[in-house]
């Protein structure tokens, strides 16, 4: 039976269709700023390192990868090897790493590569490199590719989606081994990189054409029958990806550079929760506030934070009643958050305000960004305070996702597919 691609696009679910998720998304936009938004949301912490489960799957891995390299490259024919050079995949020197290849047993640890990839010849250390299986790797990512493996055969497919795993990182390179191990006994092209850090959510990430990727998914069922424990600790994949299954995400991507994916959906996200909780304020400012703050309006607790926040951060030294300066910060920050609030204005201004005692008589400022700093830092709490705000943020998300060119379900581009009306009851 064939694999029908636009089936498969539509049987992906948003991962923001789930409240818990839309609820943990608010949480990591309030303990970041724009910056380091797509990095927290990438971001997992392990507990358990097992560290002598570790270094046997390390071990494991490097050996495979290394000898399936060596056995590849020392067995390819000279008629093919004149053919890679007259197509300018290899110069002539690849001669001399057969060579040299050709007479090195399987290794058996990690040291024997280490002195096979590092000879004392100079010419050969530039040969392992040049031709090495390993060598693009970017910000703790390690790469693999068949191109560099299997036999430099300058096999290329576009790239138009990718596969994540969020596994333990004590598991991820026997998980990288058995995937390889299956697509070379399907003579599959590969192409994937891993972290094993421990602080990356999706640590493995398979790239793929949309004719490959159901061959990869049922690579990754197969290691799931046989290795159940491996797949039962993965954890849950990035918010920004689509969810296959239980372990398995995915997302659409027309080249290799998956910081654009992440980069634009986190872009789309941040602005999301910020617009929505804005709009949820200025509907809801002048009623009273629920869950712990109940006794007093949304008004006033915004008011309230903002003046703490501006008293801890502004020089102060010549006030010498801050009670007073308190109270009156309170009322001139609440009545021009009223006026704002029941404006149709969608920037919120600065506030200005002169203050003088018998002592002193000075001027403040409070940015507008200050304002939206001290928000955004207290996201949950409002948030929680403003009944359906989760749910109105949902729905913002969904309805805003096509002007950015995403599909419904968010991970793959807008291109007429996933027609999913969600929201036609709502």
């Amino acid at each position: 039976m064939s694999f029908d691609i636009q089936l498969f696009k539509d049987s992906i679910k948003s991962p923001f269709t789930e409240i818990d998720n839309i609820k943990e998304l608010v949480n990591i936009y309030s303990h970041t700023m724009d910056y380091s938004f797509l990095r927290r949301i990438n971001t997992c912490v392990e507990s358990n390192t097992y560290d002598n489960i570790r270094e046997r799957n390390s071990k494991d891995f490097y050996l495979f990868v290394f000898n399936n390299w060596k056995n590849n490259i020392s067995c390819i024919s000279q008629e093919k090897v004149k053919a890679l050079i007259d197509n300018g995949i290899v110069g002539k020197d690849f001669y001399k790493l057969q060579d040299y290849l050709k007479y090195i047993p399987d290794v058996s640890s990690k040291d024997e590569i280490e002195k096979y990839l590092n000879p004392k010849d100079r010419e050969i250390r530039i040969l392992t490199r040049r031709y090495g299986y390993d060598k693009e790797k970017k910000e703790g990512w390690n790469f693999i590719y068949s191109e560099f493996i299997s036999g430099l055969n300058n096999f290329h497919y576009p790239t138009e989606m990718f596969l994540t795993i969020n596994s333990k990182s004590y598991d991820t390179l026997k998980l990288c081994r058995l995937f390889q191990k299956s697509c070379i006994s399907k003579d599959l092209p590969y192409y994937y990189k891993f972290d094993v850090s421990g602080h990356i959510r999706d640590n493995i990430v398979i790239y793929s054409d949309f004719e490959h990727v159901n061959e990869y998914l049922e690579i990754l069922s197969m290691i799931k029958e046989k290795f159940p424990n491996i797949i039962s600790r993965c954890g849950k994949t990035s918010l920004c990806t689509g969810n296959v299954n239980s372990y398995i995400g995915c997302g659409e991507q027309d080249d290799l550079s998956d910081n654009d994916y992440y980069d634009e959906r986190c872009r789309h996200l941040s602005e999301c929760i910020t617009n929505n909780m804005m709009a949820s304020i200025k509907k809801n400012y002048n009623k009273p506030a629920s869950n712990d703050i109940k006794d007093i309006k949304m008004i006033d607790y915004i008011a309230g934070i903002i003046s703490l926040n501006f008293m801890n951060n502004a020089d102060l030294r010549y006030i010498t009643n801050k009670e007073h300066f308190k109270s009156e910060l309170f009322s001139i920050i609440r009545k021009r958050l009223k006026s704002f609030f029941s404006s149709n204005s969608t920037e919120i201004p600065d506030i200005t305000f002169a203050y003088s005692n018998k002592r002193v008589k000075s001027n403040y400022k409070i940015p507008s960004s200050f304002i939206m700093k001290v928000l955004r830092e207290n996201a949950v709490t409002i948030y929680d305070c403003i009944p359906n705000s989760y749910n109105s943020l949902e729905r913002y998300i969904y309805n805003s996702s096509y002007m950015y060119g995403f599909s419904n379900n968010y991970c793959f581009n807008n291109n007429d597919t996933c027609k999913t009306n969600f929201y036609s009851k709502k």
